[in-house]
């Protein structure tokens, strides 16, 4: 063999070997943000209650125009793990309105309490 026929044997190994490479790191990244995921979602499940409570104290009063007892009666179904699709769905558009709000006066604490609840919402409807 020549030294050229041996350079493209080395070439075609050293490429296989950086094909198999990337697949693993690909496959394992997968894996990574997978458990990520179910991590995030055990303890946003976890701490819904804390969570839910901790949105009551920071968002008083950011919306008139949905009544907070309406609100407060999807939070609980929510908590309770019976909140329905059509349900979410209306949660979702007044956490959304009360969110533009939050952020419109500057309210972090609000706005993060908020982006928590859509995110568990989100996670919750994935199953």
């Amino acid at each position: 063999m020549t030294l050229g026929e041996w350079g493209a044997i080395g070439g075609i190994v050293a490429g296989s070997i950086a094909v198999v490479g990337l697949i693993y790191g690909a496959t394992s990244l997968i894996f990574k943000v997978n458990r990520m995921d179910k991590s995030l979602q055990a303890l946003l499940v976890i701490h819904t209650s804390e969570l839910i409570e901790y949105y009551k104290k920071t968002s008083t009063s950011l919306l008139n125009s949905v009544p907070s007892s309406e609100r407060d009666t999807l939070l609980d179904k929510l908590e309770r793990g019976t909140l329905t699709t059509k349900e979410a769905h209306q949660l979702k558009q007044i956490l959304k309105e009360e969110e533009a709000e939050a952020k419109r006066r500057g309210e972090v604490m609000a706005v993060l309490a908020i982006t928590a609840l859509l995110l568990l919402i989100a996670l919750l409807s994935k199953k």
